[in-house]
């Protein structure tokens, strides 16, 4: 018995020591880190330099295309990346610590924002930023946002144009890159009504009368859209009508064949309908 309690007491003064030894250097960190930050600065050794900013979007959910108002509703993750030269630490003075979490109110961030925004930008989760050793500085928030979309009224495809760059800062302070030659769809939930079928982006350098060595930088995506039809929707609801009895596995019982036999006959009763008309 005193054998296991010693060997617990070992344990827990090891589990004590490594974590609680990582959160006070973890504090000591961000201590130094901050004690002589300024947030409203550019983090750039050179001022002459430009922060270059990397900008990626994912699409979770197209919400809504009001083809009549001309407004699109999404919730987006934005992927914001750069480099912060006045957050860099060695990970050996700090108890090897390679990473932390910093809340975004705390230290400069891009200001990249949707120039053709409908309504002001709801955020569902501003998330933390994480930031490493060597000053890479990583941050998703998530927002539901709606955007404005000259539509066709007499079109069943639409084509939409969403543009991100920075409120205050010009091409020669931030330069603003993609991340993908696309929008990461691979999370998104599908649409009852809208189909995407393209989310391409492309990097977009404007020069203005008023200022010709210098450029203005924006991303832009253009979502291409293609409205869902009627019979399209009951097609696939009268598949998984029939896919249901036989998935259940009740395809030898006879009124779960007299059930598929009587959706079969519906289903050609209605494109002989459809056919006719």
């Amino acid at each position: 018995m005193a054998a296991i309690i010693f060997l617990q007491a070992l344990v827990l003064l090891v589990f004590c020591t490594e974590y609680g030894g990582a959160s006070a250097y973890r504090a000591r960190l961000v201590q130094d880190l901050f004690q002589n930050y300024d947030k409203s600065n550019r983090p750039v050794s050179n001022e002459s330099s430009a922060v270059k900013v990397t900008f990626g979007l994912t699409i979770q959910q197209i919400h809504d295309l009001d083809e009549v108002k001309q407004i699109l509703s999404m919730t987006l993750w934005h992927n914001v990346q750069w480099h912060d030269d006045f957050l860099r630490w060695d990970p050996e003075e700090y108890g090897d610590v390679t990473d932390i979490r910093i809340h975004p109110n705390t230290l400069w961030k891009p200001d990249v924002v949707m120039y053709n925004a409908a309504y002001p930008d709801d955020v569902i989760h501003y998330t933390d930023i994480v930031a490493q050793s060597d000053g890479f500085m990583l941050w998703v928030p998530s927002y539901r946002q709606r955007s404005t979309c000259s539509t066709q009224l007499d079109s069943d495809t639409q084509n939409c144009t969403i543009k991100f760059g920075s409120w205050t800062f010009d091409g020669v302070s931030v330069d603003l890159n993609t991340a993908a030659p696309a929008a990461d769809v691979s999370s998104m939930t599908l649409s009852h009504e809208w189909e995407l079928i393209a989310a391409d982006a492309k990097r977009k350098v404007v020069m203005y009368p008023c200022c010709p060595d210098t450029p203005y930088i924006y991303v832009e995506y253009h979502l291409q859209l293609r409205k869902i039809g009627k019979t399209q929707q009951a097609d696939s609801a009268k598949a998984e009508c029939v896919k249901a009895p036989v998935q259940g596995g009740v395809v030898n019982k006879p009124h779960a064949l007299t059930l598929i036999s009587f959706l079969f006959l519906a289903m050609f009763a209605h494109q002989t309908f459809l056919a006719a008309s």
